[in-house]
Formats: C-alpha cells, sequence, structure tokens
C-alpha cells in the first residue's frame, strides 16, 4: 500500500521491530539480506538471488516442440552417424517446419527429403517437423516416427534394408 494512502506510516512497527518511516526501509537491506535463511522461497517461486546461482544448475530440458525435435532428431541422428560413418561419408542433418510446395505430390505430404551430394556439396537428409508431429499423438510416437524416417533415408542413400540400419527399426508405424 501507498504510503500517501496510510497515514500512520511512518509511526508504523517495521517487521525487523524497529520503528520508522517507510522511505527509510531500504537503509537496512543488507543487515536483513545477511539474516535471510537460505531456504527461502517467497511467495512458491523457487529460489532467488547469488543463493540459487552457487548452487549446480540442473541442465535446460527442451521447453518448445520445436526444441523437442530437435534434440529427438539430434539424438538419433548422432546414433545413425556413429553406426554407419564409414559407409555414409559426409552428410548433413537439417530439420525444417515443412517441405517446399512442389506440384509432383500426389498423394501425401513427405516426412522427410534426401538430397544427394555431387562434387564438392556434401548429401543433406532433411527431416520436416510438422508434418511429423501432425502424423504422432504423443513424444514416443514423435521418436518412432523419426527413427524410421532416418532409416529409411540411411538405407536409401547406402542400398541396404531399412532393418539393417537400425535394430529399433519398425515398418508398421
Amino acid at each position: 500500500m501507498h504510503a500517501a494512502a496510510r497515514p500512520h506510516a511512518e509511526r508504523e512497527q517495521r517487521r525487523d521491530g524497529t520503528m520508522g518511516r517507510p522511505y527509510l526501509a531500504g537503509t537496512r537491506v543488507a543487515a536483513r539480506l545477511a539474516d535471510v535463511s537460505i531456504t527461502r522461497d517467497r511467495h512458491g517461486r523457487g529460489l532467488r538471488g547469488p543463493i540459487a546461482f552457487d548452487s549446480p544448475v540442473p541442465p535446460a530440458r527442451p521447453r518448445t516442440s520445436r526444441q523437442r525435435f530437435d534434440a529427438i532428431t539430434l539424438r538419433i541422428v548422432r546414433d545413425l552417424d556413429r553406426r554407419w560413418s564409414q559407409r555414409l561419408g559426409l552428410v548433413e542433418y537439417a530439420v525444417e517446419d515443412v517441405p517446399p510446395v512442389n506440384d509432383g505430390w500426389t498423394d501425401a505430404v513427405p516426412l522427410a527429403a534426401l538430397v544427394r551430394g555431387s562434387g564438392a556439396r556434401p548429401t543433406r537428409l532433411i527431416f520436416y517437423r510438422r508434418p511429423i508431429e501432425h502424423r504422432c499423438s504423443s513424444g514416443d510416437d514423435v521418436e518412432e516416427l523419426v527413427l524410421m524416417v532416418a532409416c529409411e533415408q540411411v538405407a536409401e542413400l547406402l542400398g541396404v534394408d531399412p532393418h539393417e540400419v537400425h535394430p529399433n527399426y519398425q515398418s508398421d508405424l
């Protein structure tokens, strides 16, 4: 409440037990901060200030669907790249929101694109986030579908069966 709205504010007793005027309340801030307990969690918003920063910080979790999708795709692509790096050579992996509009689509929107490299240009495997997420009902489904799409694209690139690419590949999604 504003001091002007409280005519007797200058005679009120403050929390620290001293009498004083409201505009002098900030003069003892340093002394009061030294008395603050380490477990102070004011209004349930978590620890604030230097106490919170000195403690080990847990790793940040992805917050948006784009960040979650990127994390899932990165984990799967790293695994596949580690397994097949000798045969794959240089491959760039990318995630885009939607595929470019193409008149050649007949029945379905593509989930990924494989652009073969030539000369100095590396091969690119592009995952399309929105079409993949649209076909899934949960985060586990997204992971399974990304794995399926990645296995099929890598298998096409290597000329092998998708079941050989990764042991967790399922073609019945």
